[in-house]
């Protein structure tokens, strides 16, 4: 006879093995690989097929979901068995957390659904130009002078350090490279300059910092140690506009400074640019778009968040509002599917125009690299004119079955005919953070 010590160990073994088996089961998985956040439109229904016997539970918020036409709660939970879908209808706007127990007791997954109200937004498409404000004159990297004394750089020994934003340079105001640059070099030419103040931003704070020329002998004139760029500029695309709260979303990704860090856009803003050429983009080689600022006009709107699915502000100038393109609803993750799609974008000019494109693969749980869609240009006169996508089109506006789902962002450098979309859902969760 078994006694029960064995028993009990036999009985443990089966249990561990049967969690083991569980575990790494094709549909446990499909659980585990279920995002943690998910988004539905209200009146949108969901079907999740569990291939379990499982129930779902609500933990909070009673009145949000329903589960196969039954309003469930953490009391009245929704159970489903082996080859039943559960099936869930979005009854109000809010937030509802549910979770997935197998047998009703072991938790499976839990997930936050947040169900926002239907609305429309207008496509954007217009080429804008990028400013960061007056601050944005980064420091990229240091230059090391020939000095009596050896190399040295003069601006990292005052402590400027790579990344640094150049605000002042003796009580004068930077807003450009060419002022800039014409100020140092006026400044280093003076026989007297025993020292140069400046204040810089780092992390959001100023800081007074005083650097002493240094004589190089290789070049035979003074120098400060320092490589300037000015990162922040650049043509880009607007994906929406929201008339309803005065407010946009552009580019799709962020603008990154030298270091592939986010940019600090303090003061930002865009402007209107007009494209006034194309270099054609190739396998190797990526394309770009040429344009200009129009200068002298007033801003289109602030910069307001700068993050990795785009940027997002205020719209400050009325000629925004007098967009020729009609609202279109906005389109989910959920809703987007291999297939044809448009974009609009814009060429020549000011002049927005809609070009055929085919969504080869959807990747609706991939947030955090904002790599949503691959798309490939399929308009012969898009691929004639350009190569297909090219730097400046990001942000521009994918549209699938009449509904806005999300933006071009980037283009494969060995494939100049495709590229990564995302998706308007992870654009809006970003603006609204």
């Amino acid at each position: 006879m078994i006694n029960k010590e064995t028993s009990r160990k036999i009985t443990g073994i089966i249990l561990a093995a049967v969690i083991l088996l569980v575990g790494f089961s094709s549909p446990v998985r499909n659980y585990v690989e279920l995002p943690n956040e998910l988004r539905l439109i209200k009146g949108d229904k969901l079907e999740v097929h569990p291939f379990l016997p499982v129930e779902l539970h609500i933990l909070n918020q009673d009145q949000i979901l329903s589960v196969n036409g039954q309003q469930i709660t953490d009391q009245t939970p929704a159970a489903v068995g082996l080859t039943e879908p559960l099936k869930l209808s979005s009854l109000d706007v809010g937030n509802v957390k549910v979770e997935f127990r197998l047998f009703g007791y072991v938790p499976l997954r839990t997930m936050e659904i947040n169900v926002i109200e239907d609305r429309e937004l207008v496509p954007g498409g217009e080429a804008i130009g990028i400013k960061a404000g007056t601050s944005e004159i980064v420091v990229s990297d240091y230059f090391y002078l020939e000095t009596e004394n050896g190399e040295m750089s003069p601006a990292k020994k005052a402590g400027i350090q790579k990344g640094d934003s150049l605000l002042e340079i003796e009580g004068h105001d930077i807003s450009s490279l060419d002022s800039t640059s014409e100020l140092l070099i006026d400044l280093l030419e003076k026989q007297d300059t025993d020292s140069i103040e400046v204040i810089i931003e780092r992390s959001g704070k100023e800081k007074s910092k005083t650097i002493d020329p240094r004589y190089c002998l290789n070049l035979n004139e003074y120098g400060i140690g320092l490589y300037l760029t000015d990162s922040s500029l650049g043509v880009g695309t607007l994906t929406y506009k929201d008339f309803e709260n005065k407010e946009y979303g552009a580019l799709g990704h962020s603008i990154s400074t030298w270091d592939s860090a986010p940019a600090s856009l303090k003061d930002g803003r865009i402007v209107d640019a007009r494209i006034i050429d194309i270099n054609k983009g190739s396998d190797g080689k990526p394309g770009e778009k040429k344009g200009n600022f129009l200068h002298g006009e007033e801003p289109l709107g602030t910069i307001e968040k700068n993050t990795k699915h785009g940027i997002f502000g205020k719209i400050t100038n009325e000629s925004v509002y007098s967009s020729q393109i009609e609202p279109k609803s906005i389109g989910l993750a959920k809703h987007a599917e291999p297939g044809s799609a448009q974009i609009l974008t814009v060429l020549d000019n000011q002049e927005i125009e809609r070009f055929e494109i085919e969504i080869k693969r959807v990747f609706p749980h991939n947030a955090e690299n904002g790599k949503g869609m691959v798309i490939e240009v399929t308009d012969e006169e898009l691929l004639q004119r350009t190569g297909g996508i090219v730097q400046g089109m990001s942000g521009s506006p994918i549209i699938q079955d009449d509904k806005l789902i999300g933006a071009i962002t980037h283009v494969f450098v060995n494939d100049s005919e495709k590229g990564y979309g995302t998706f308007l859902e992870w654009m809006l969760y970003e603006s609204e953070k």
